[in-house]
């Protein structure tokens, strides 16, 4: 509908597998997962591919500055979905260009 190809993985575990083998324009990475929470995710992405970027998806207010260092962008889930397109959006024009 946006134009996106979307991967999907049900744990951190997974993600990092897809991350691996395929190639990745962007990341939705969920904060909370059964295995492994994002940030953990997200700093073993930055080791693989370091330039693919990374929106970490949370439904907390807050989150430690040692996490949101890691992810270009951080957005709440009650915030409107266009909201997270604007910011996946933003941060795949901010690579390309």
């Amino acid at each position: 509908m946006y134009g996106y190809t979307v991967l999907t993985a049900r744990t951190g575990r997974e993600g990092l597998d897809l991350f691996a083998q395929h190639p990745i324009n962007a990341v939705l990475l969920d904060f909370c997962m059964p295995d492994l929470n994002g940030d953990i995710v997200a700093s073993e992405m930055r080791k693989i591919k370091p330039h693919v970027p990374i929106i970490l998806l949370t439904a907390y207010m807050s989150l430690p500055e040692s996490t949101t260092n890691i992810v270009d962008r951080v957005v709440l889930k009650a915030q409107h979905p266009s909201i997270l397109l604007n910011a996946l959006a933003e941060c795949t024009s901010e690579r390309i260009a």
